[in-house]
């Protein structure tokens, strides 16, 4: 019997990463925001009973970090009561529950006190077990929705990433390589750190995971989940026009030179050792996959 699986934000990166990889695994129903209206608790519930899907993936989300600050209820309806209500849905109809929060739940200040890297010398990642704090009504309409879908009693895999991207997306790397096109110089941000993370690999690896969970449950739970290694805002650009062959001045800047509504965290890189150890999977190095897709 095929396995029937529902995806939220199917327009998003992460969504049509999903979807396109689900087909080969079974029935996908792949819904957009205006196919299912997550503010609407009662067609959640409708419209999971009407499916009645396997595994339930849910990238969609609030992404605009800045408007939430002027739209807190907003942001919440989305990341944090939307999650309830389809983990509440998925536990009632046995689905499991595969959903994505962010590196935006901790403060950013490194845990330097603890373990450090003895080549690097930088600051270990932050692990599932550090106490979150999140800078921002993003960061902390994301923690209550993991929050909410860690208690709903659903059999759930919630992903904490970082810093997604696809070639074509709303995102970063596409961002900047527009403007590089249009010419002039750029400034970037270049004292925050974090793992740039392929949409598409970031959906692999859920896919891959939540299969394993459907047939030998008992991994469940909260994990991080990015690509390997770490970098900047202005080394992001850096590669990404390198790969591109854009020649174009590119300056480092500070936090306090580009002010934003919501504070970012200026350490963002995740532990993901407890992901590859359950799971047995880890995702390509962060360059590898920008020069793959912006080789020019």
């Amino acid at each position: 019997m095929a396995l029937i699986f529902l995806v939220t934000g199917s327009s998003g990166q992460v969504g049509r990463a999903l979807v396109e990889r689900l087909a080969e695994h079974g029935e996908v129903v792949a819904l957009n925001r205006q196919q299912l209206d997550l503010t609407n608790p009662e067609a959640i519930v409708d419209t999971v009973r009407a499916i009645a899907p396997n595994i339930i993936f849910n990238p969609a989300a609030w992404t605009a970090v800045d408007a939430a600050e002027s739209d807190p209820a907003g942001a919440n309806a989305l990341n944090a009561e939307a999650p309830r209500s389809l983990a509440e849905a998925a536990r009632d109809c046995g689905a499991l529950f595969v959903h994505w929060s962010t590196d935006f739940v901790f403060n950013g200040v490194a845990p330097v006190s603890e373990v450090v890297a003895p080549v690097s010398g930088q600051p270990r990642g932050w692990l599932e077990t550090d106490r979150p704090d999140p800078l921002s009504v993003y960061g902390s309409s994301k923690l209550a929705g993991e929050q909410a879908v860690l208690a709903s009693g659903a059999r759930s895999l919630v992903l904490r990433t970082a810093w997604v991207w696809s070639r074509g997306g709303k995102c970063f790397p596409e961002a900047i390589l527009n403007r590089a096109r249009g010419g002039g110089a750029l400034r970037v941000v270049a004292d925050q750190q974090g793992t740039p993370t392929h949409a598409s690999s970031l959906a692999q690896a859920a896919i891959d995971a939540a299969l394993a969970l459907w047939g030998e449950p008992g991994r469940e739970g909260l994990y991080h989940l990015t690509a390997s290694g770490h970098t900047t805002w202005y080394e992001f650009a850096l590669e990404a026009c390198a790969a591109a062959r854009l020649d174009v001045s590119i300056q480092p800047i500070t936090t306090a030179d580009w002010p934003t509504p919501a504070r970012r965290p200026a350490w963002s890189v995740l532990d993901c050792s407890r992901f590859e150890a359950a799971f047995g999977l880890r995702l390509p190095d962060w360059r590898d996959e920008v020069r793959e897709a912006y080789q020019a």
